[in-house]
């Protein structure tokens, strides 16, 4: 993403009133802070003050930190530093800086490792509500084995008249442990 013509534009006029653009040297004198160091070897060398400015500001306008921090924002932060408290030009750098940061930075501007580590955890959470889905249908294979079993055996004991406290036998016991493992089954194979 890139500055709106009229940011272009006011970044140009602003830097036309620094006396940093006057030379190269001045200009590179600039990139001394741990990070636009890595910058300042780089920088085109212009034969005026207008190509200077017009170069300078295209060298930047697409140059990112490896934590994936737009460059312009820092350079404007580092132009405004080197003018004193209530210089109005101090002050036109400041806004500038912020108006270009808010431009520049946007979610979709995350470092590579950003988005690769939101991918990473997309994916965790993906494969973790896939296996949550995956237990709660053995769950349900296995409630449902559970469920027809006691049915099964409360439907038996109904239908021989036996009072419900008889009707819970070893045999029956066992009826229900093998259908809830025939559901803990059925949900497995479903699963896959």
């Amino acid at each position: 993403m890139g500055l709106s013509s009229e940011l272009t534009q006011r970044c140009r006029t602003t830097f036309l009133k620094c006396s940093e653009f006057d030379s190269n040297a001045s200009l590179r004198a600039i990139f001394v802070t741990d990070e636009l160091y890595s910058f300042r070897d780089r920088l085109p060398a212009a034969g005026n003050k207008s190509e200077r400015v017009d170069k300078c500001l295209e060298f930047l306008l697409d140059k990112r930190l490896s934590n994936g921090r737009p460059v312009l924002p820092i350079f404007l932060a580092a132009l405004r530093d080197r003018y004193q408290e209530g210089d109005a030009l101090r002050d036109e750098l400041g806004a500038l800086a912020e108006a270009v940061q808010s431009t520049l930075v946007v979610a979709s501007d995350l470092p590579p490792t950003k988005r690769g580590q939101a991918d990473v955890v997309g994916k965790q959470t993906s494969d973790q509500n896939g296996q949550t889905g995956q237990y709660l249908v053995i769950l349900a294979g296995a409630l449902v084995g559970l469920l027809t079993g006691v049915l099964g055996n409360l439907l038996a004991a109904w239908i021989q008249q036996d009072v419900l406290y008889n009707s819970f036998t070893l045999i029956n016991i066992i009826s229900i442990i093998v259908l809830t493992a025939v559901g803990l089954v059925v949900g497995v194979l479903l699963q896959r």
